[in-house]
C-alpha cells in the first residue's frame, strides 16, 4: 500500500514543478519499517488519499523548506475539496493527476470513498470501476492534483503562535518600520501579553543595532513599559531596560557569571546589558512572560494547521515537541481537529539519560490513544547558532572576531549513553547542532548528523 494523503490544486504551469517533485520523491523515498507509525495524514478540508499497491508501504519525504521558494511562486489558493460522507463516491476528473507511481505517473481521473482511492485512470475506466450512476463528479478543469507534502522539520505550533500574535516577519525592514509596528501592535492589543509588549519574528539584523533599540524602546513611552522582541530564528531576543530590571539582569548579575555564561548576553562597554539575549540568556526573561491561555493555544494550533494546508502540507515532524506543543496537539485532538499526521520529538538534554528517556516513554504512553499523534523520537540541543552577534554554535576553531569556540551543550560520554539507551528502546535521536566541533562530537558518539 503506497500512502499519499492530500489534494492540492495548482495552475497549469506545472511541468517544472512535477520534475522537481518527481526527482526529490525518487531520491528521498524510503520503505517504512514494520510496526512504525506511517508519517502521513490529511486535513478535513483536503481529501485523504490512500493509494493501495500490493501491500507495499512507501513513504515519500520532502524537505519542503528546501524548495519553498519554488513552491511559493507556483502554488495558488485554489479551492480545496471536502470529503463527503463515508458512503458516497466522488470522481475527480478532467485533471492532471500526479500519482508518484514510476510506471504510471499521470492519470486523468480519481474515484474516492471514505478517504480512500477506489480507482485511478481515465474517466471511462474509473466510472466503470466504481459504477458511474452513484458517483458525484467534480470537474477540475485541467488543474493538477498532487499527493500531500510531508515537512520533515516544522515547528508548527510555535509558528501558529506567531501567526496570531504581533508577527514582524515581512512587515519590518527598518528601525522606523519597527517603531511604527510596535506602536500599532501595542495600540491594537495584539502585542500585549499581560503587561509586556511582545513582538515575534524580528529580522536578525536588528541585533547589531542595540543602541537604537534602547533609544527607541527603553526611553520615552517605553521607559516603564516592558518590551520583548523575539528573533525570527527562535534562538535570540532583545529585552528593554524595564524588562531586564524586572528579570534581575544587570551589571551585578553579569559579574556573577562565568566567561562562557556571559556569552549568552549582549554587554555594553560600561558592563551593563544592552538587551540582546541568545539561547540560555533568554531564560530569566522568558520566565516572566505569561503563558498563553487554553483558548489562545487552541487558536494558535488551528492557525498552524490552516497555514500548512494552504501550502499543501498535510503531515510533518515536529522536532521540538515540549509540553506546550504536545498539549496544543491534544487540544486539537480533543476537538476532533487533529486530522494531519504528526511525528513529535520531545526535547532531552543528555544530562540524565535514564530519567529523560523515562519521561519520553511516559509522554508517549499518555498520548498513545490520540489519533495521528506519534512520539517516535527525541530532540537534543547540541549547540546554538553561528550568526553575529550570537555565535553560540560550537566550532573546531575559534570565531575570528571573539576568539571563542562556542559551547558544546552536552557531555560526550552522557550523550553516548543517551544514544545507546534510545536505540535500545527504538527511539530515534535527532541532535540539533550547527558547529563543526558539535557535529564531530555527535559522529564520534555514533549519533546521526
Amino acid at each position: 500500500m503506497a500512502e499519499f494523503h492530500a489534494v492540492v490544486l495548482i495552475p497549469v504551469r506545472y511541468d517544472t514543478l512535477l520534475n522537481v517533485y518527481w526527482t526529490l520523491s525518487r531520491i528521498c523515498a524510503t520503505l517504512r519499517n514494520p510496526g512504525e507509525p506511517a508519517l502521513s495524514g490529511a486535513p478535513s478540508s483536503v481529501l485523504h488519499l490512500n493509494m493501495q499497491r500490493k501491500g507495499l508501504v512507501l513513504r515519500t519525504y520532502l524537505r519542503v523548506s528546501l524548495i519553498f521558494a519554488f513552491f511559493s511562486a507556483t502554488l495558488t489558493s485554489a479551492p480545496l475539496l471536502r470529503a463527503a460522507d463515508s458512503n458516497s463516491i466522488t470522481i475527480l476528473f478532467n485533471a492532471k493527476v500526479f500519482t508518484a507511481e514510476p510506471e504510471n505517473p499521470y492519470a486523468d481521473a480519481v474515484a474516492i470513498q471514505a478517504g480512500k482511492i477506489l480507482a485511478v485512470g481515465n474517466l471511462t475506466e474509473v466510472e466503470k470501476a466504481v459504477g458511474s450512476a452513484r458517483a458525484e463528479r467534480v470537474d477540475l478543469h485541467g488543474k493538477t492534483l498532487f499527493p500531500g507534502f510531508i515537512d520533515s522539520h516544522s515547528h508548527a505550533i510555535y509558528g501558529g503562535i506567531n501567526l496570531i500574535s504581533a508577527d514582524a516577519n515581512e512587515k519590518v525592514r527598518s528601525m522606523d518600520d519597527l517603531v511604527k509596528f510596535v506602536a500599532e501592535s501595542k495600540t491594537s492589543g495584539v502585542a500585549q501579553n499581560g503587561d509586556i509588549v511582545e513582538i515575534y519574528s524580528l529580522p536578525l539584523e536588528f541585533w547589531s543595532h542595540t543602541d537604537q533599540l534602547n533609544a527607541n524602546f527603553s526611553a520615552g513611552n517605553y521607559k516603564d513599559q516592558p518590551v520583548f522582541l523575539r528573533g525570527m530564528d527562535g534562538h535570540t531576543g532583545w529585552a528593554n531596560q524595564a524588562l531586564l530590571a524586572r528579570a534581575g539582569v544587570n551589571a551585578a548579575f553579569l559579574k556573577t557569571l562565568t566567561a562562557e555564561q556571559r556569552t549568552y548576553y549582549g554587554i555594553a562597554k560600561d558592563g551593563e546589558p544592552n538587551g540582546f539575549l541568545v539561547d540560555a540568556g533568554m531564560e530569566k526573561v522568558t520566565k516572566l512572560i505569561p503563558k498563553l491561555s487554553h483558548a489562545r493555544m487552541l487558536a494558535a494550533a488551528r492557525a498552524a494547521l490552516q497555514y500548512n494546508y494552504k501550502l499543501g502540507i498535510t503531515a510533518w515532524l515536529d522536532p521540538l515537541a515540549d509540553e506546550i506543543v504536545l498539549k496544543a496537539y491534544k487540544q486539537l485532538a480533543d476537538n476532533h481537529e487533529l486530522v494531519s499526521e504528526i511525528n513529535a520529538f520531545p526535547q532531552v538534554f543528555a544530562k540524565n539519560p535514564a530519567a529523560e528517556l523515562a519521561g519520553v516513554r511516559q509522554a508517549r504512553e499518555s498520548l498513545k490513544n490520540i489519533p495521528n499523534l506519534h512520539i517516535t523520537g527525541i530532540k537534543i540541543f547540541a549547540d546554538g547558532v553561528v550568526e553575529i552577534p550570537s555565535q553560540t554554535a560550537n566550532l573546531t576553531k575559534p570565531y575570528k572576531n571573539t576568539g571563542r569556540n562556542g559551547e558544546l551543550l552536552f557531555d560526550p560520554a552522557k550523550f553516548s549513553e543517551l544514544c545507546v539507551a534510545a536505540d535500545k528502546r527504538i527511539i530515534k535521536g535527532r541532535p540539533f547542532g550547527v558547529g563543526f566541533d558539535c557535529s564531530h562530537q555527535r559522529l564520534q558518539q555514533g549519533a546521526p548528523s
